[in-house]
């Protein structure tokens, strides 16, 4: 019976955010300088209204705020501080539109300050135009390479756009910077910087460094679970369960509320043939909410394997209730129909499977002995042709163990029912 691998999704993993949050807290020592630029207000009056904007702004009172500090603007369109500072009101307001044209004529105040250009990038980056965004975020580094929200950001939007070249260049900027020593401001930020940069190493197949730079995440955020989940995913590609375990057990001790944490363990757990463990991790996908089908079709792939034909044929056939033109699940469905001595309709999932992909070994094999089993020898014999013209296996008694050295599996049961078969 085919093994039914379970796709896992790496990448993931951790969600960005370029929140107003961060941008007040950059602004927060801050009264009277805003970035680099210090305020020069035209008069005391000025001042004041600079001061009751800032002040409204971080009270959260965007409106109020922005009619003062577009006063200001009024009174003085030479101020780049008061364009940064509208910027981060219009944040607070999701203006978006109005966040771009304020960092622009910023820019063109000021093209030296770094922090238009990241406002700006941040914007088309939520705004959905990446290569506007990278643009912006280019001009970023090369204003201020020791910020280390720069760089995450940066290769947030590189690993999305899979420009994982880029990405390990940019991040090898940043890492020369670490070496030599440099001090690197919005440190908070390092441990997500490592994360992205593994995640370009490990779509280039080079395992090691991943697994090296997920270990300095680590040590800068120790309590990041999906640090733990990504290397474990790494260790299990590369076979080292145990070490893939291992990981996995520890991001579910940092997060036990997560669904793709069990889901990863299951996988790992399959592998390490601990198939009672496998099930009771799916069953805890499912009671924290996952229903998608594939988790149905894995735990009736589990219950299969433990033997519990009746509990694996329940699920396959919920699974194609709702997605039926799977031939994979439609095989393994009829070796557990076979095994509960459901004959008729093991030959028709076994044909609806070879309808799908009518080259399929497991399927063909499945019909072998099917049809001998219902009285039709003449189609099981037809079905022993199929595999010597139309496939590169031999149709012979040794079948079944080559098909085993690799991803396939037959019970006691169904090797009898071949071995008795008249076969060359």
């Amino acid at each position: 019976m085919k093994v039914i691998k379970l796709l896992l999704l790496i990448g993931l993993m951790s969600i960005w955010h370029v929140s107003v949050a961060q941008e007040k807290e950059s602004l927060a020592v801050q009264v009277k300088e805003v970035g680099d630029v210090v305020l020069e207000p035209t008069s005391s009056s000025s001042d004041d209204l600079y001061q009751v904007a800032w002040d409204l702004y971080k009270a959260g009172k965007y409106e109020e705020a922005l009619k003062l500090i577009n006063k200001l603007i009024v009174q003085d369109q030479t101020i780049s501080a008061y364009y940064e500072v509208k910027c981060y009101i219009l944040i607070g307001l999701k203006r978006n539109a109005d966040i771009i044209a304020t960092a622009t004529k910023g820019i063109a105040l000021d093209p030296e300050n770094h922090s238009f250009y990241d406002i700006r990038g941040n914007t088309y980056y939520f705004d959905l135009k990446p290569e506007l965004a990278r643009s912006d975020y280019q001009r970023v580094l090369q204003l201020e390479k020791n910020n280390a929200r720069y760089y995450n950001n940066y290769l947030k939007l590189l690993n999305e756009m899979r420009k994982d070249d880029e990405l390990i260049n940019v991040f090898t900027i940043f890492e020369n910077n670490i070496k030599r020593g440099e001090e690197i401001a919005e440190a908070r930020f390092v441990a997500d910087v490592y994360f992205y940069g593994s995640l370009a190493f490990q779509r280039q197949k080079n395992n090691l460094r991943a697994i090296e730079l997920l270990g300095k995440a680590i040590e800068k955020s120790p309590k990041a679970a999906m640090y733990y989940n990504n290397r474990g995913l790494i260790y299990q590609d590369m076979d080292k369960l145990l070490l893939a375990k291992k990981d996995l057990d520890e991001a579910i001790e940092l997060d036990n509320t997560n669904p793709l944490y069990y889901e990863n363990r299951y996988s790992i757990l399959f592998d390490l043939k601990k198939y009672q463990d496998a099930q009771n991790d799916l069953l805890k996908v499912i009671s924290l909410g996952n229903s998608d089908l594939d988790i149905y079709a894995s735990l009736a792939l589990t219950y299969d394997v433990l033997n519990n034909y009746a509990k694996a044929a329940e699920y396959y056939d919920l699974v194609l209730q709702k997605s039926p033109k799977q031939s994979m699940i439609l095989g393994n469905y009829a070796y557990a129909l076979f095994e509960l001595n459901q004959i008729p309709k093991s030959i028709e999932m076994f044909e609806r499977a070879l309808a799908l992909d009518p080259s399929e070994i497991d399927a063909l094999v499945g019909l072998v002995v099917l049809y001998h089993l219902d009285g039709k020898e003449a189609k099981s014999k037809e079905i022993i042709t199929v595999i010597k013209m139309k496939t590169t296996y031999p149709a012979t008694k040794k079948l079944l163990d080559i098909l085993e050295k690799g991803d396939y599996r037959f019970t006691p049961k169904f090797k009898l029912a071949w071995g008795k078969l008249l076969l060359l």
